[in-house]
């Protein structure tokens, strides 16, 4: 079994994009004058903002489901995203409407798409919002991105948190440091989400990206697994990197399995050890649209293939630098574990038969004595 465990699927049209005017023209300039891009600059942002993001859409999932398809993938993971309060302006679909594409896209695709909800916490209505997914429209889980600027541990999250361990609904945290002037990256250092997981030891929750690409990041990630049974580890740019094929000579600033498979591979055997081998899961990060349907345009430029193989040949490769990954350990990695935290294919054994039992240790400051 071949899961991604984070995907995107942008579903905007042009009367109705996913994204603001102001995020898509971040974009637009980001493609012309940063990510190894050098004067004299010769590309034109304006020129490529009427069809950006409808190079990428794909609002009925059939690019995205024939690109599995080809790639051999069962199943993904796909993430809502709501930049509106990031960018401060409204997206042409509302997170209502995102909500419902995705839970008639799940009805489409049964079993081989599985969507979170995503709304804004600071929404006046977000709470609502979110039940209404999970209720309604049988989204699976929340994605939390705290670059948008809040921390896990502010105290407005609670109720989210509350609602997910009483529904047992997953919690997924963006821990990627944001690039540039995209989002605010000081709100996402995993360090904040450990203090969360203390008030809420029992809740679910998985850290995507893994702190890519600083590393210290990536080891407070661990820290944060070692000490709780039920936080996950997802990783993806520490493999692909970031823009690595579109732009070559970006390869080295990021440090992925691309340009320092040593390093990763003391990484991964870090992770294995703080997690083990059945809270780790893979991802692509990836996206497919019009100007995304072939392998050499997904996961970065890396290929959904070519990072599934990537994967398969861990024990291989771990092996050349004195480490250890068995078949087994990567069927876990590549699938088993998301199956099983989706709930597409629960493992009895991997049931935790106690809890901690408590949550909320440290009250606010109206109720201290």
């Amino acid at each position: 079994m071949i899961i991604d465990a984070h995907n995107h699927i942008w579903t905007g049209t042009p009367e109705k994009k996913y994204f603001s005017a102001r995020q898509n023209w971040h974009v637009c300039l980001a493609w012309a004058y940063a990510t190894g891009e050098s004067p004299p600059f010769t590309k034109d942002p304006a020129a490529l903002l009427a069809r950006q993001e409808m190079r990428m859409s794909d609002p009925d999932g059939r690019y995205t489901i024939s690109n599995m398809d080809q790639a051999g993938i069962d199943a993904c993971l796909v993430y809502t995203i709501d930049y509106d309060f990031v960018f401060g302006q409204p997206a042409g679909l509302s997170i209502e409407e995102k909500h419902r594409i995705y839970s008639d896209l799940q009805r489409k695709y049964p079993g081989r798409l599985v969507c979170t909800a995503g709304p804004e916490p600071r929404r006046l209505n977000a709470l609502e919002i979110y039940k209404r997914a999970v209720e309604e429209h049988k989204l699976k889980g929340i994605k939390f991105v705290p670059a948008s600027g809040y921390y896990a541990w502010d105290e407005m999250m609670y109720p989210f948190y509350e609602y997910s361990l009483d529904n047992n609904q997953p919690v997924f945290f963006c821990t990627e440091v944001s690039r540039g002037s995209y989002r605010y990256a000081r709100f996402q250092e995993p360090v904040h989400i450990s203090d969360m997981t203390h008030d809420f030891p029992d809740l679910t929750v998985v850290l995507c990206h893994a702190g890519s690409p600083y590393i210290y990041w990536f080891e407070q990630c661990l820290n944060a697994a070692a000490s709780n049974p039920n936080v996950y580890l997802q990783l993806d740019f520490w493999i692909k990197g970031w823009g690595s094929r579109s732009h070559p000579s970006a390869q080295g600033w990021q440090p992925s399995a691309l340009n320092n498979e040593p390093l990763i591979m003391e990484l991964l055997a870090k992770a294995k050890s703080a997690a083990g081998p059945h809270r780790i899961m893979w991802g692509s990060d990836s996206a497919a649209g019009p100007s995304f349907a072939k392998e050499d345009t997904m996961a970065g430029g890396m290929g959904w293939r070519g990072l599934i193989n990537w994967w398969k040949d861990l024990p291989e490769r771990s092996a050349k630098y004195g480490y250890k990954w068995t078949p087994q350990e990567l069927d876990m990695v590549l699938g088993l574990n998301a199956a099983h935290l989706m709930g597409l294919k629960r493992d009895p054994q991997r049931e935790i038969p106690h809890k901690f039992g408590w949550q909320r240790l440290n009250p606010p400051p109206r109720s201290r004595q």
